[in-house]
């Protein structure tokens, strides 16, 4: 599956359309140039299919790109970073440091 994922700043939130108008999305806080996420949703009909995982990589690639630094307070944040960690150990440790 491809999503475009859409930074929400008013709304403090990365999103991702699944469908039209129902989104899945991490909230976050800002301060200066770092990021905290500290909750991620995605719908329950849509649970289990890969997108809570594309939609923090996608978030955490953002934010790298774009020469913030993020600290996930998520479980399920914490657990993808996790699963990249033990299956790609140098792209992780480069690519998704906590702060």
């Amino acid at each position: 599956m491809f999503y475009d994922l859409l930074y929400r700043p008013r709304k403090s939130r990365f999103e991702i359309e699944v469908e039209d108008h129902v989104y899945a999305y991490i909230y976050f806080r800002k301060n200066e140039d770092r990021f905290e996420l500290f909750f991620t949703f995605v719908p329950e009909e849509f649970r289990g299919k890969g997108i809570g995982e594309d939609l923090v990589l996608k978030t955490l690639d953002f934010i790298k790109k774009s020469g913030w630094q993020e600290i996930a307070t998520c479980p399920f944040i914490l657990a993808i970073k996790s699963k990249v960690a033990r299956s790609h150990p140098r792209r992780s440790n480069r690519q998704f440091q906590s702060v």
